[in-house]
């Protein structure tokens, strides 16, 4: 088990937070005294997703699931991975590195809280899609002032049509982020941001490209498979307001 102050929600959200991890072989009866000392108005719990015990213990105390969130791979060793039905847009496909002003005016979309729908924050009674939204821009803000970071500004038929954030590590990068312009929500350029991302990661020389996602996007599951990915540890989110 492990407890963090996650003292960057008071700036995001406006309000105290503690985040609790929870492994699987963590008891309910341990967990359970620990919670009920914490004074932050937001909890959040992640407990491993073989932890039935603690999940259930933890709704009968008033915590509320969210959300899960599922840790996806891709295998780039032996190249990137296109599906057939995307091949043929390839030649309307590009990218690249995001200059100031784009990342300035992306970081400005996101703010707005127009672009992301499904985590945990925007779907949250207690808060809203545009206090969703100007978390992802600090949370994104924190990325790219840290090393080994970038964004990518990814392109259909000449046209920006989205973004991908990404960190990289010593043996995996992560696409932390992505997301599609407003105008172009709805219109399939989802599977762009993929394209481009794998190929990008290939041509950099990156063997394996490793994230998280969330189970309320259908859409980023649906994409996750298309691309091959594997599906690894799955955690499940429960929060409390108090």
């Amino acid at each position: 088990m492990k407890i963090i102050e996650a003292v960057w929600e008071k700036r995001n959200l406006g309000v105290t937070c503690a985040e609790i991890e929870v492994e699987g072989n963590d008891s309910p009866e341990d967990l359970m005294p620990l919670l009920r000392m914490r004074s932050e108005q937001y909890l959040v719990v992640k407990v491993s997703s073989e932890n039935y015990a603690a999940v259930t213990a933890l709704q009968r105390e008033g915590f509320m699931f969210i959300e899960s969130l599922i840790q996806i791979e891709a295998d780039l060793s032996k190249g990137a991975i296109i599906p057939k039905r995307c091949q043929r847009l390839l030649k309307n496909m590009g990218w690249h590195n995001s200059s100031d002003e784009e990342t300035r005016k992306t970081l400005e979309v996101i703010r707005a809280g127009s672009i992301f729908a499904t985590d945990r924050i925007s779907i949250d009674p207690y808060f809203s899609r545009e206090l969703a939204g100007q978390r992802y821009a600090y949370w994104t803000e924190d990325i790219l002032a840290s090393d080994n970071s970038e964004m990518l500004i990814t392109e259909y038929l000449g046209e920006n049509v989205g973004f991908v954030v990404m960190q990289h590590r010593e043996t995996y990068s992560s696409p932390v982020l992505n997301g599609v312009y407003p105008e172009y929500l709805g219109s399939g350029m989802g599977v762009v941001n993929s394209c481009c991302t794998q190929l990008y990661l290939f041509q950099r020389g990156v063997k394996r490209s490793v994230s998280h996602i969330s189970t309320n996007n259908g859409n980023m599951l649906n994409m996750a498979a298309l691309f091959q990915n594997s599906f690894g540890d799955v955690k499940h989110i429960l929060i409390k307001h108090q």
